[in-house]
């Protein structure tokens, strides 16, 4: 077999490895395996690219329509993360109150307690949302207290601590829509409740129900609210997880990194495979005026940064 032969039949093989992929990844609701594929358009977009050059060198060029097939479905994933109109293109009205919440997963094991705290000084959130929140990271937020006068730390021992603190007059509720995993807030004006959760990862098939179920109860309690709605935390979802789009749908909230790029938060030390699992979500009458990622904070998690304001009911 010569050489050229090897390379076609090579890149048949990735080919055919991207197509399986491609479909598996439709089955992401109840295959835990499938979903994790969902997350990397990007990345299996660029490897496309691979069997593209090869049946293109070899001169295969029935060959080289599919492949390209195969790599244009993946970018297709990405562009209305580009392409789309973002959530509002127009600065807030004179009299709108613009209202920054930041939300950061610090990972409990992180003992960088500087470079969070100078990011949260830095940021001067409204609403600062805190996952994976320890006692050491009780004890580390303390010197940002004083700016946050409405507080409600809920630290865990494993991942799912939980925080939320405000400069807000905010009235922090006891409900629990995603279970133990959530905190809820609400504004009296303008009317607005904020959510911030950190779902489980869904890296068996019992965390994929449970994941699951926690978006299904996020979903109804959003529905039964009467104001306008921020959900904001770690769903341990990418935009193009199927379960994801159900919240989205089910919820009736936008993703508000529509037209503002990807925003990749995780791994935030290997940006080659980074993927967007890190969310701020928003009903109709919440007005986007910037959406951001921050840089990183000692944990495996990039911090998000919302600015909005609410249309008056």
């Amino acid at each position: 077999m010569s050489l050229r032969e090897i390379a076609r039949w090579c890149a048949w093989l990735l080919t055919a490895l991207l197509i399986t992929a491609a479909v598996l990844t439709s089955f992401g609701r109840s295959c835990w395996e499938c979903e994790l594929l969902s997350h990397f358009p990007a990345q299996l977009g660029l490897a496309a690219l691979i069997p593209c050059v090869t049946f293109a060198v070899v001169g295969r060029r029935r060959d080289l329509v599919i492949a390209a097939v195969i790599a244009a479905w993946n970018v297709a994933a990405l562009v209305p993360f580009y392409a789309s109109v973002p959530t509002v293109l127009v600065p807030p009205p004179a009299d709108a109150r613009v209202i920054r919440v930041v939300a950061v997963n610090v990972a409990a094991e992180n003992r960088d307690r500087a470079r969070v705290i100078g990011f949260v000084r830095a940021t001067r959130p409204d609403v600062l949302v805190v996952t994976e929140l320890n006692d050491f990271w009780v004890r580390a937020l303390d010197a940002v207290a004083a700016d946050f006068p409405i507080r409600r730390l809920e630290p865990r021992d494993s991942h799912y601590g939980i925080a939320l603190m405000s400069r807000l007059p905010l009235t922090i509720l006891d409900d629990k829509p995603a279970g133990a995993h959530a905190v809820v807030a609400r504004l009296p004006q303008p009317r607005l409740t904020i959510v911030g959760t950190h779902a489980f990862p869904p890296l068996s098939p019992q965390l994929l129900l449970r994941r699951n179920q926690e978006f299904a109860a996020l979903a109804a309690f959003v529905r039964r609210q009467a104001e306008p709605v921020v959900l904001v935390g770690d769903l341990n979802s990418s935009s193009w997880s199927p379960a994801f789009r159900d919240l989205l749908r089910d919820a009736g909230l936008r993703d508000t990194r529509l037209g503002r790029g990807v925003q990749s938060t995780w791994p935030a030390w290997l940006p080659m495979v980074q993927i967007p699992i890190d969310h701020a979500l928003v009903s109709p009458g919440v007005r986007v005026h910037g959406r951001f990622v921050g840089d990183r904070v000692g944990s495996d998690h990039l911090p998000v940064v919302l600015d909005f304001s609410v249309d008056a009911l």
